[in-house]
C-alpha cells in the first residue's frame, strides 16, 4: 500500500542579534490596570517573573520589519533543502500583527505577509499560492495543518510554513508581561512523499472556545499613571493585554485534553510519543500542563521529553515550534535530537481562545 505523506524536508529560523536580559527591565516603572505603581521594587518584580516564568532573556529585532525575518528563515530553511524555491507549491505565514517595522507603529495587514515574503524570494509561479493565517499562537500549527490539506488534495507537492512576529514592538513597557516577549522567525518545508510506510504528519485537532475567553487575550491601550492628564495619552497606539490567571488556567485545561483525546482518535499509546514540542510561553505553565498530561494519562513525568527554548528566546508565539524544531535539528538544544520512526506532539495555545496539537512521525 502506497501512502501519500505530507513531510518535513528542511527547516530554518531567524533569531535577532539584539539579546535583551531580565536585568534591562529593572529601571522600569511598572503599573497594575488602573495605573498605580506596583508596590515591590522593580528589581523584585523582575526576579520574581523569571523564577516563575524560568525566562531569562529574549531577542529584539531592531533593524528590520516583520517580513524580513520571515524571508531570513524561508531562506534558512531552503539552503539544505534540495528544493529549488520557484518550484514552491505555496507559502503559509502564521502572525497575529502583520509586517510591522523598526518604528514600532501599526502594523501592515495588506499586502499580505506571505506576499510580501512571496515577493522578497523572487518567485515568479502565479500558481505558488500565498496567503497568512490569523489564529493566536496556535496559528503556525494551523498553518501546518493547512499545507498537509493542499498536499493531501494534491494542490501542492511543497508548501513553505512560516511563524513569525515582532512582539517587542505590541508590547505595553508598564505591563509586568510585556517581559514575556520576543521576536523571531521559524520556518519548515513540507512535502509530499510517496512511500510504503506511514509518517510525516499523522493527525491534527484543535479546540477554539470563543466565549467568555475570547478577550483572555486582546489588543487594548496601554497603561499610562493615573496621576496623567489622559488628553496627553496616545489613545490610538493598541498594545497586547492579558488576563493571564485566566490564560494560564485554560491552557492547563484544554492543552493536555486535546492531546489526549488527539492520540486517543489515532489509537497512538501515549508511551510511543518521545517528545513533546510545546508552546514555550511560561516555565510555570509547561510544568502544569505537563503534570495535567501525565494523569489523564496514567504516565509518569514527561519532563525529559520536553525541550526548552523560552529561557533565552521568551514567548515568540507562532515562531516558537517552527523555530525548536529548527535549533534541535542543527543540534543547538542539548540532550535532543530526532530520529527514524520517532512520534512527537507538537502543541499550542493562544488568543481566542484556542489550543491545538499536530502528531508527526520522523
Amino acid at each position: 500500500m502506497k501512502y501519500l505523506n505530507s513531510v518535513i524536508k528542511s527547516t530554518g529560523c531567524y533569531l535577532p542579534k539584539s539579546v535583551i536580559k531580565n536585568a534591562e527591565f529593572v529601571g522600569r516603572s511598572f503599573l497594575n490596570a488602573s495605573g498605580i505603581p506596583l508596590s515591590k521594587p522593580a528589581s523584585e518584580i523582575v526576579q520574581k517573573l523569571q523564577d516563575i516564568t524560568q525566562i531569562k532573556e529574549r531577542r529584539y529585532e531592531e533593524s528590520h520589519d516583520t517580513s524580513f525575518m520571515a524571508t531570513q528563515a524561508a531562506l534558512n530553511a531552503f539552503e539544505n533543502s534540495g528544493i529549488e524555491v520557484e518550484s514552491l507549491g505555496g507559502i503559509i505565514i502564521a502572525h497575529n500583527f502583520g509586517n510591522i517595522g523598526p518604528d514600532g507603529t501599526q502594523g501592515h495587514m495588506i499586502p499580505n505577509l506571505a506576499a510580501k515574503v512571496k515577493h522578497d524570494l523572487g518567485i515568479k509561479n502565479a500558481r505558488c499560492f500565498a496567503f497568512d493565517v490569523l489564529y493566536g499562537c496556535p496559528g503556525w500549527l494551523l498553518a501546518m495543518n493547512q499545507a498537509h490539506q493542499s498536499i493531501q488534495l494534491g494542490a501542492a507537492k511543497s508548501v513553505l510554513v512560516i511563524g513569525v512576529e515582532s512582539l517587542s514592538r505590541v508590547v505595553d513597557h508598564h505591563d509586568v508581561d510585556a517581559m514575556l516577549f520576543g521576536d523571531g522567525a521559524g520556518a519548515a518545508v513540507l512535502v509530499a512523499e510517496e512511500s510504503n510506510v506511514k509518517r510525516g504528519i499523522l493527525g491534527y485537532d484543535a479546540f477554539s472556545d470563543c466565549g467568555e475567553e475570547v478577550d483572555y487575550l486582546r489588543m487594548d491601550a496601554p497603561r499610562y499613571p493615573a496621576t496623567e492628564d489622559t488628553v496627553q495619552v496616545d489613545h490610538d497606539r493598541l498594545v497586547i493585554q492579558m488576563t493571564g490567571r485566566s490564560v494560564f488556567k485554560y491552557a492547563v485545561n484544554k492543552v493536555p485534553q486535546i492531546i489526549t483525546e488527539s492520540l486517543q482518535s489515532l489509537n497512538i499509546p501515549f508511551k510511543d510519543i518521545s517528545k513533546f514540542l510545546f508552546h514555550q510561553a511560561n516555565g510555570k505553565m509547561l510544568d502544569a500542563i505537563g503534570q495535567k498530561l501525565c494523569e489523564l494519562n496514567n504516565a509518569p513525568c514527561i519532563k525529559e521529553k520536553v525541550p526548552l527554548t523560552l529561557n533565552e528566546l521568551g514567548n515568540t508565539s507562532v515562531a516558537t515550534i517552527p523555530t525548536m524544531i529548527d535549533l534541535i535539528n542543527r543540534g543547538k538544544i542539548d540532550g535532543f535530537e530526532f530520529s527514524s520512526g520517532e512520534k512527537v506532539v507538537m502543541a499550542s495555545v493562544g488568543a481566542g481562545m484556542h489550543a491545538n496539537c499536530l502528531v508527526y512521525q520522523y
